[in-house]
């Protein structure tokens, strides 16, 4: 997949979402937590869109938990999502 801006998917359709979010995997080795698709991706239920690429489209998507700070200064349990190699096996990175 070619690099995709977030200016060319303003629309919140759940493949623009999608899109938005494998990119950001791709460019974020470390992962993103769910406070930050809210924020800076404008995903308001990140871990549907990730359900959908596990499972529909085999990408290797593991959640791990943490705890992140939001804009506002609160700090929340959070989800951190990061992108492996391989296709989803339904387990967890060990």
């Amino acid at each position: 997949m070619n690099k995709v801006s977030r200016k060319s998917l303003r629309s919140n359709a759940a493949n623009n979402q999608r899109l938005r979010i494998e990119q950001a995997l791709k460019d974020t080795p470390g992962g993103l937590t769910s406070i930050q698709f809210y924020e800076d991706y404008d995903i308001q239920q990140p871990s549907a869109r990730i359900w959908e690429l596990r499972w529909i489209r085999g990408l290797n998507i593991v959640t791990e938990k943490t705890v992140a700070t939001t804009a506002q200064g609160g700090t929340h349990d959070n989800a951190r999502y990061v992108l492996l190699s391989g296709k989803w096996q339904g387990r967890k990175r060990a």
